[in-house]
């Protein structure tokens, strides 16, 4: 299998969850899988109503055959009232117990900003620290000394994992590529090698998270990224090239045609044979709250952003994370392969 499939949770009940339809029909939900989306109704046009009293954040989506739209993402205890132009959708819902809301303006103030400089950080990389704070993590700033250091410390059931944060900026020809998207609405085409500024931030993280474990022990170690200008460079496919390999298609001579796809090794980037010092790569994700797909500088009208961390376990790992450890503080984790697994308790 080549992409990464979700680690599922264990339903979370005693919740309230009620939509009220155009014709004033309800349905209320009491319990719903954590990080899943699951079907609610049929979308009808008209007015519609949402009350997530829950205290749990709750995204709204309208999926039909070939196409979706975010509708909005709920806070605890919120209600939302919207008009749907049109039939032939499903209201869909997914329960995000570790996502949490940031306001954007407040971010770019001096305050902010002063203390992200206090910590010797950026401001996305202090917004990641206040989310892991937010999410119930005993997140700590290592400070810098002698030896080269990861940014963080995390506690987890098993002990104490190294957490080294990269973040992804525009190079020279993504700066160029913004600007002529900004003045004329295209871009001259690249070729972009999936995987290579991933495998870049790993293979720096590598001897930061080395040194560290040499010191204190050997266990589970962790790359965090963060892409805050949209960049894809920490989608699903990049992170499969950087811990499974490659994907690479065997193609007929005759006509063409797709006859096999396998992962393959690329020893100049980061195969997974040298990835076995990261237990998982955890991606920061952000999206503003009123539904849009990504959050970009033209997207700066937005006031509130949800943020939400995602955990993509390395397969080959020598000292893995177990999914149990995670799931304490819910954050949606994907693993690589075919490994069937099994459910797994939130806040446990």
């Amino acid at each position: 299998m080549f992409d990464p499939t979700p680690i599922p949770y264990e339903p979370v009940s005693g919740l309230d969850i009620a939509a009220i339809s155009p014709a004033g029909t309800l349905r209320r939900v009491r319990s719903l899988a954590p990080n899943h989306r699951t079907e609610l109704l049929d979308l009808q046009q008209g007015d519609w109503a949402i009350y997530n009293d829950s205290p749990f954040m709750l995204r709204l989506e309208a999926w039909s055959a070939s196409h979706f739209s975010d509708i909005r993402t709920l806070r605890p205890s919120e209600f939302w009232s919207f008009n749907w132009p049109g039939n032939h959708y499903k209201l869909m819902a997914t329960l995000l117990i570790s996502a949490q809301v940031f306001n954007l303006p407040l971010i770019d103030t001096d305050t902010f900003q002063q203390r992200a400089r206090t910590l010797k950080l950026t401001k996305w990389e202090y917004l990641f620290y206040q989310y892991m704070i937010a999410a119930r993590t005993s997140c700590r700033r290592i400070p810098e000394e002698e030896f080269r250091t990861p940014d963080f410390e995390v506690v987890l059931p098993k002990g104490v994992v190294p957490v080294e944060l990269k973040e992804f900026s525009r190079n020279e020809q993504e700066r160029i590529d913004a600007r002529l998207l900004s003045s004329q609405a295209y871009t001259e085409g690249v070729t972009v090698e999936i995987g290579q500024r991933l495998a870049k931030a790993a293979n720096s993280a590598r001897s930061q998270l080395r040194s560290y474990l040499q010191r204190h022990g050997y266990g589970p170690a962790i790359l965090a990224v963060i892409d805050p200008c949209g960049l894809h460079h920490a989608d699903p496919d990049q992170i499969g090239a950087v811990l499974e390999g490659h994907m690479t298609l065997r193609i007929a001579k005759r006509d063409g045609s797709v006859v096999g796809a396998f992962r393959e090794e690329n020893r100049h980037r980061a195969p997974y044979d040298r990835n076995e010092i990261l237990s998982a790569i955890a991606v920061l994700s952000f999206w503003p709250r009123e539904g849009s797909a990504s959050l970009t500088e033209t997207q700066a009208k937005h006031e509130e952003i949800v943020v939400d961390l995602l955990v993509y376990h390395n397969a080959h790992a020598n000292h893995p994370v177990p999914p149990s450890a995670i799931a304490r503080f819910g954050f949606p984790q994907f693993a690589f392969g075919s490994t069937v697994h099994s459910a797994v308790q939130a806040f446990v």
